[in-house]
């Protein structure tokens, strides 16, 4: 994400972690790239 606002971070990292430990694989886990 480029610019994003305040608070995006934290936003995207929780749905990603949702994401990767409900639909991924065991062990998968979250990264997110905020520039």
């Amino acid at each position: 994400v480029l610019n994003p606002p305040v608070g995006a971070e934290a936003a995207a990292s929780e749905i990603c972690t949702w994401v990767a430990n409900t639909l991924g694989e065991k062990g998968a886990r979250a990264e997110v790239w905020i520039t």
